[in-house]
Parts: structure tokens; C-alpha cells; sequence
């Protein structure tokens, strides 16, 4: 009679999960998920060299494309690289590539050299 009753008690448990059926229930889970925060955020921090360094970022509003996003987030970029001075490395033209001297010298408005 114990047989009978563990049988019965097995078969209305729901089957186990394989690893590969866990892993794809966590996945999609993980992908379900909403965004945590949608509002924008602007981190700017100095690396050893005296660099800015800045991280922006943001969500697509409610009907906004990704390409309008993107282009939003450009331009908090490029006011950002125009409002933050150049470090002492940029100014001397020390450790850059040649196209990364050349910009210096382009916002410095200083000549060929």
C-alpha cells in the first residue's frame, strides 16, 4: 500500500527541470525584466592622466526611436567635450595618437607643429 501511495504522490509533483530547462526559464526571465531606471544619468570622473572621462546614459522616451535617443545623447557629449577643459597631457600633446594630437590642436586654434 505504501507503493501505491508514493506512485500517486510522485505523479501529481511536477517534473524536475533539467539544467539546460533552468538555465532557459532564468534566461527569458532575465530578458522579461524591465529597465530598472529610465532616468538619464551623466558620470564624469578624471583618469590618472588628468582625462575627463564621462559615461551618459539614457532610455528611449515613450515614442522616441533609438536613433533619436542615440542623437540626444550625442549632444550631451559633445557639450560635455566642450565645457571640460584639456588635461596637462592634452595641452603638451604627450601620449596621443596622431589624430587625437590633431584635435587638441584644432581646440587649442594653435598652428601646425
Amino acid at each position: 500500500m505504501t507503493e501505491a501511495a508514493n506512485v500517486t504522490q510522485a505523479s501529481t509533483d511536477p517534473p524536475r527541470l533539467t539544467p539546460t530547462q533552468r538555465l532557459h526559464e532564468v534566461t527569458l526571465a532575465a530578458l522579461n525584466r524591465s529597465s530598472p531606471s529610465k532616468t538619464p544619468s551623466v558620470e564624469i570622473s578624471r583618469n590618472a592622466k588628468g582625462d575627463w572621462q564621462f559615461d551618459v546614459t539614457a532610455s528611449p522616451d515613450d515614442g522616441e526611436t533609438l536613433s533619436e535617443c542615440a542623437a540626444r545623447v550625442l549632444g550631451v557629449v559633445r557639450e560635455l567635450e566642450g565645457q571640460l577643459e584639456l588635461s596637462r597631457a592634452q595641452h603638451f600633446g604627450r601620449d596621443y595618437l596622431p589624430n587625437e594630437k590633431a584635435a587638441v590642436k584644432a581646440k587649442r586654434g594653435s598652428g601646425d607643429k
